[in-house]
């Protein structure tokens, strides 16, 4: 910087470069008088500005998926200062679940990957990253990353198989209890004509809890059993086998 000119004189801060090679700055001044006398150097001044500019927003690699967990993992950060980062968690599909931080103190900086455990099953998640600096500057989120875990959990069989024939004979009705998941899609219904014979499928996945099978012969007995299968295909044990025989006449 120039010699101040008359009375008192500086450096404003905006005046100084803002490359990290020029920080920190080193200042000592003279004296002159109106004969234009200098006086020797001062004692040197040490000035550091403060580090106001956030790394950049890290960027997801890729993830894997597992039961009950997701690994993740992501691009190291190139600035020198980056002290570590923050992970952040949301369901996906779900207005009420706020964000949660997954990490309570920082993940290094030579991290490169986090393992989320004790998920629920079948489950979209949603991931966002920020990197933290020396000087705790927090980046922009990364990218949002989405990602599902698996489900190999079947729902419970259905429960409560009942069947009987139709007042006029034309037809069985059959009745039976819908079992409890939250991510039941549906029960299928089987029929057979035999104890051990094979069973068929008469239906296609159905929510209701009745159906009429209106496909019967008179003087036949049919065997029945049904099966739950929830939102990831997973199929459940079969229902107890319930007997009906429709009369000759």
């Amino acid at each position: 910087p120039g010699r101040p000119q008359g009375g008192q004189g500086g450096v404003r801060p905006d005046e100084l470069p803002k490359t990290a090679s020029d920080n920190p700055f080193f200042f000592k001044i003279k004296a002159v008088d109106t004969s234009g006398n200098e006086s020797g150097f001062s004692n040197v001044v040490k000035v550091k500005l403060p580090d106001v500019t956030p790394p950049i927003a890290p960027v997801f690699k890729t993830f894997q998926v597992k039961e009950g967990m997701i690994e993740l993992s992501w691009y190291p950060n190139t600035e020198s200062d980056v002290a570590g980062y923050r992970l952040y968690r949301t369901k996906a599909g779900d207005e009420s679940d706020k964000q949660v931080k997954l990490n309570k103190a920082l993940i290094a900086k030579d991290e490169r990957s986090f393992t989320d455990e004790g998920l629920v099953a079948g489950q979209k998640y949603i991931y966002e990253l920020e990197a933290v600096d020396t000087s705790k500057n927090v980046s922009l989120p990364s990218r949002p990353l989405v990602a599902s875990t698996f489900d190999k959990t079947p729902p419970p069989a259905p429960e409560g198989l009942r069947a009987a024939p139709l007042k006029d004979g034309k037809g069985i009705m059959l009745t039976w209890k819908m079992p409890k998941a939250k991510d039941l899609k549906g029960v299928v219904l089987y029929r057979a004509t035999k104890e051990n014979g094979t069973f068929y499928p008469i239906t296609g996945l159905i929510k209701q809890k009745s159906h009429v099978d209106a496909k019967v012969r008179k003087a036949r007995e049919y065997y029945y059993r049904l099966a739950a299968f929830d939102g990831s295909n997973n199929k459940s044990d079969y229902s107890r086998p319930v007997k009906v025989t429709l009369k000759a006449q």
